[in-house]
């Protein structure tokens, strides 16, 4: 990605690569955070449920959608509660 803003309750990734850029906005509406590893190596996989619109330019043609969907990541961000 060219670049990650997160909000309050939302996030946006812009991925620019020659002439092609797409935007996604997601405003999330469930989350679920599972602690992974131990010591220094502790993460937790992040999963988010959110309504989604993605827009921008594909090779040369403009596109776009939105509805509802499914995200996952990895952070070293602060641990859930067991």
């Amino acid at each position: 990605f060219s670049s990650i803003d997160y909000r309050n309750g939302a996030f946006s990734l812009v991925a620019v690569r020659e002439p092609d850029t797409l935007r996604l906005d997601v405003t999330v509406k469930n989350t679920q955070t599972t602690p992974i590893g131990t010591g220094a190596a502790r993460l937790s996989f992040l999963q988010i449920r959110g309504r989604f619109t993605a827009r921008g330019r594909l090779l040369g043609a403009t596109v776009a959608d939105s509805g509802f969907g499914f995200f996952e990541t990895f952070t070293s961000g602060p641990q859930a509660p067991p």
